[in-house]
């Protein structure tokens, strides 16, 4: 495992989201089986980082092998630092992410009740 370790070696789907709102990533997760199953796709989100190697190789890694991405938005997921920092791709950035596969940005209700 050099540098990143990214389990798998297929397409994935890359799930971009606010740490407040894991149980809607883990609810979507749920929903794509039977697509992932089907298609052969990896679902990859920061739950995937292998402790022990660096966070940012991982991370580019996975983009790079990512054929969609999906941005679950709540009001915490504007509202985080690591979103506005050098962490994942924030809309304005889903362009380049992706290549020529889908990107959905999926609202989801805050995890505070807002």
């Amino acid at each position: 495992m050099a540098g990143g370790a990214v389990m798998g070696e297929g397409p994935v789907v890359f799930v971009s989201y606010s740490r407040e709102d894991a149980a809607w990533r883990d609810k979507f997760e749920v929903m794509l089986k039977p697509v992932v199953r089907q298609r052969r796709l990896d679902v990859w989100s920061d739950e995937r980082i292998v402790v022990g190697y660096e966070w940012g190789p991982q991370l580019q890694q996975a983009i790079a092998r990512s054929r969609a991405a999906m941005l679950l938005i709540s009001p915490d997921f504007p509202a985080s630092d690591f979103h506005h920092g050098t962490g994942t791709p924030s809309a304005d950035r889903a362009r380049s992410f992706a290549g020529p596969g889908a990107r959905a940005g999926v609202l989801v209700g805050g995890s505070r009740g807002a």
